[in-house]
């Protein structure tokens, strides 16, 4: 069975938290490489989920729901008591806890944000898809169309499905999350706190130091995080001012800076070791950086 990707995260530091052991997987997308939806069936313990948050829009439509679930947010707490069916949507970032106490079976599907917010122009007239908060009851047409995708991932995993299926039933899906559930007019957008920022940031800088001699691509970057690459660089920039592109560009400079200084390496070696692609790339670099090239810095010493 393949690793659940459908993940939560600590609402303190943003660490990624499986929602539950990967052998409560009935069925997984994952195989099928989908680019904009990950479609997870899970038979779930009694679990307690305190203050978490998901990077990915979710719609959990209840196959065998528990009785009552104990929500809570910023705004308090409430008991939710789905019937078998229904759906219960959370947005992307909204920290909030979940608590039940018996088995339950649900059909999880999660909606990369970055995909919705490019139909929320279109569909509601935003910028950005705006969902104020967490949703749940009936919901038939959410409902089918998950289930849908269901189909579709289970056919993949016989060889018979397609990709082009997959995306026109996503944006389906997110088109009617817009509409039943997106905000139309203006409200402060909930922003990744700084605490989560902060802590990303620097795990993202212990491993481009460990790693500058490799090649180091955003997607890479984001995928150790768990994250997309829009919502990666968005939390990476927030905590560092840069991009990190920019990052990973000054730090590869500032380590061939001090071999430069420091040490009689040949330019060419300098430039392998820091991760360059060739000498020419690592002078362009120092030319926009520090104004000068690796032989006239070397020339100062």
């Amino acid at each position: 069975m393949p690793l659940s990707r459908i993940l939560a995260h600590a609402g303190d530091d943003g660490r990624a938290l499986r929602l539950a052991g990967d052998s409560s997987l009935s069925l997984s997308s994952t195989a099928a490489g989908w680019r904009h939806v990950k479609v997870e069936q899970q038979v779930l313990p009694p679990t307690e989920l305190r203050d978490r948050f998901l990077t990915e829009h979710l719609l959990s439509v209840q196959i065998r729901p528990a009785r009552v679930y104990d929500y809570r947010n910023a705004h308090g707490r409430a008991e939710l008591r789905p019937e078998p069916g229904d759906v219960v949507f959370t947005p992307a970032w909204l920290v909030s806890s979940f608590t039940w106490c018996e088995e339950i079976e649900v059909l999880n599907v999660a909606l990369d944000p970055a995909f919705v917010d490019g139909l929320a122009a279109g569909v509601v007239g935003t910028e950005t898809a705006r969902f104020p908060c967490e949703r749940h009851g009936p919901d038939p047409q959410a409902r089918m169309i998950g289930l849908a995708l269901a189909a579709e991932a289970r056919a993949r995993e016989d060889e018979r499905g397609g990709d082009a299926l997959a995306d026109a039933l996503a944006t389906a899906l997110a088109v009617r999350l817009l509409r039943r559930y997106a905000s139309r007019g203006p409200y402060p957008r909930e922003e990744p706190s700084r605490r989560r920022a902060d802590a990303l940031a620097a795990r993202v800088r212990e491993r481009v130091d460990a790693a500058l001699d490799h090649p180091l691509t955003l997607s890479d970057l984001a995928a150790a995080e768990n994250l997309s690459p829009f919502h990666f660089a968005r939390m990476f920039k927030s905590a560092t001012g840069v991009p990190p592109y920019r990052y990973v560009t000054q730090r590869r400079v500032e380590r061939a800076k001090h071999l430069v200084l420091t040490s009689d390496l040949p330019v060419a070696e300098i430039a392998r070791r820091c991760g360059f692609a060739a000498p020419a790339q690592m002078t362009r670099a120092f030319r926009r950086i520090l104004s000068v090239t690796p032989t006239g810095l070397r020339r100062r010493r």
